[in-house]
């Protein structure tokens, strides 16, 4: 006969495997309303142009479900503490209860853990690492990179704004520039009048009849 505790824990006398069916039998009505519930989630609460429009408590959910916030570092942390005080607590009481030397053992295992949670800690740091530099070197409203500036007084660069993008046709606008004025040319000489003392020569003169250089 079976036990009474059966009854009384899935009901109608199924016992053990009655409470399996239970279970296997509702398992596909629950799944599709998990589907239509996380459906619904990744089309009116999840996407992006909800971030930050929703109350305090609201804005955590919604940065744990779209993973704007690695919890798995902390979990690392987390389990690498509570892992070296186990370990720390059991080596002293073996080095006194069991074996010293295991207990020396035990204690000194702590490093390999450390060394064993550092590199996954350095694997799992390094997509947070790449998202605050893109962070920082974001792109600006219109899409365009941020330029750093020069280093500041205390060192470092800063991002200034945005640069406009030059649009199609439209020209730099150079500072002008002013061409220096063109010499005038010189007069010719006029055949009538000496080039060296400026008199007036008669037609057909080979010199000047003031101060007698020769006509050109």
């Amino acid at each position: 006969m079976m036990p009474d505790y059966y009854s009384d824990i899935f009901g109608g006398g199924y016992g053990y495997y009655g409470g399996l069916g239970n279970i296997a039998s509702a398992a596909g009505p629950i799944l599709i309303v998990s589907a239509v519930l996380a459906l619904l989630l990744a089309i009116f609460f999840l996407p992006k142009r909800n971030q930050g429009k929703f109350s305090p408590v609201l804005n955590k959910l919604y940065n744990f479900m779209n993973f704007n916030v690695y919890w798995l570092t902390y979990i690392i942390k987390f389990l690498y503490a509570a892992l070296s005080i186990y370990l720390f607590i059991m080596g002293i009481y073996t080095m006194f209860a069991v074996n010293f030397w295991a207990g020396i053992m035990l204690i000194l295992s702590i490093f390999v853990v450390r060394v064993i949670f550092e590199s996954l800690y350095a694997m799992f740091s390094i997509r947070n690492n790449v998202e605050d530099i893109n962070r920082k070197m974001g792109t600006g409203s219109g899409g365009s990179p941020y330029i750093p500036t020069a280093p500041q007084n205390g060192g470092g660069y800063t991002a200034s704004a945005p640069r406009e993008p030059q649009r199609q046709g439209q020209q730099s606008q150079a500072a002008p520039t002013y061409a220096p004025p063109a010499p005038e040319p010189e007069p010719e000489p006029d055949p009538n009048k000496c080039t060296n003392c400026g008199a007036t020569i008669r037609e057909g003169a080979m010199f000047c009849a003031n101060c007698g250089a020769k006509v050109k």
